[in-house]
Order: structure tokens, then sequence, then C-alpha cells
């Protein structure tokens, strides 16, 4: 009927379904329970003289009430690039309403390019922050990026929810940069969508 095979591994089955039933628990796991979140976290009363107004009182700050614009300087310098590396320099502008766009982050990133074999493919772009060029913004919407080592990058703004590569307006192109050593490119004013 059954060939031993199988009678092992219903053994083994059984076995297990005990262990995870009755071996996971411990009686000598001690009791959590939950504590009254009023008497461990006390707030100020309403009427109390020294409660925090919602802008002193931290966490969460809305963006309404501090923005990276009191961050950055008024202007930036454009340094002079080096036999080792070149700068890179332009302006953002919203494209509706023509105003100043501050990035949360702005990057020059790596990507990979789709071959001939794959013609609708997008590419494949990232930035690992901290290592790849990150711009110097002002509050004039000017950005620099200083010490760019050669190499051919994309143009990406990085907030904390995603990336998106930045897109000539005109074209919807995807602006891709190739620098050389002692090169000096200005991108004139990128308008944002």
């Amino acid at each position: 009927m059954y060939s031993s095979l199988k009678i092992l591994k219903i053994i083994i089955l059984t076995i297990f379904i005990i262990f995870l039933s009755t071996g996971c628990s411990n009686s000598n796991t001690p009791k959590i329970t939950a504590t009254n979140t009023v008497e461990a976290y006390p707030r100020p009363e309403e009427n109390n003289q020294n409660q925090l107004s919602d802008f002193e009182s931290g966490y969460p700050i809305s963006t309404s009430q501090i923005s990276n614009e009191n961050l950055l300087p008024d202007t930036i310098s454009i340094p002079t690039p080096n036999d080792e590396s070149g700068v890179i320099t332009g302006q953002l502008i919203k494209d509706s309403d023509k105003a100043p766009y501050i990035a949360p982050g702005l990057y020059l990133g790596g990507f990979l390019e789709p071959n001939e074999y794959m013609e609708n493919a997008p590419s494949i772009y990232g930035i690992s922050p901290g290592v790849d060029p990150q711009a110097e913004q002002g509050k004039d919407v000017s950005f620099v990026f200083s010490d760019v080592e050669p190499g051919k990058y994309i143009l990406l703004i990085w907030s904390p929810m995603s990336i998106l590569p930045v897109k000539d307006v005109e074209t919807q192109e995807e602006i891709i940069l190739i620098i050389e050593a002692g090169e000096e490119i200005n991108l004139g004013t990128i308008y944002i969508e």
C-alpha cells in the first residue's frame, strides 16, 4: 500500500505539526500588557500656559512650517573645474507658473540604456546617496555639481518616496550628460513639470 518513503514523509510532517503547535510556545514567556497611553505619555492640558504651539511641538513638521529654502544659501559659488573632474551648473524653474523650484535632492545618477534588442524598454537608473554627485542649490534656484568625475550621468530628482529623471519639457527626453575632466557644462534653465 504505502511505501516506506511515504510513511517516513507522513511521520516527519506529523512531528513538524506537533512542534509548531506545542514546541514553539514557552510557558515561561512573560505576558506583555499594554499600558494606558494617557498615563505613559501625558499631554499638556488645553488651558495649560506651557502648551506648545503646533510649530514648536516638533514632529511632524508640515512643509508650510519649514522648507528647503530656509536651509539654502542665497547664492552659490561656481568652482573652477580641474584636471580630474568637471562642474555642471544650471537653474530649476517650475514650468506651470515659472516659480523657483528647489528639489528635495538633485543628483547625477548612474543608468543603463536599453540596447538595440529592446527598442521600447525604459532606461534603468538609480542613485546612491553619499556616493553619487549631489547638487548644491541656492535660493536663487541655481545649482552646481562640483568635482564630477568624468562619465555619463542622468539628472535625477530624489524625494523620500521616489527618484524621477529630469526631462526636457519640450522633447520629454531624459537629460543625459557626458562630462569630461576639466569641463564645465551650463545646462541653463531647466523647466520642471
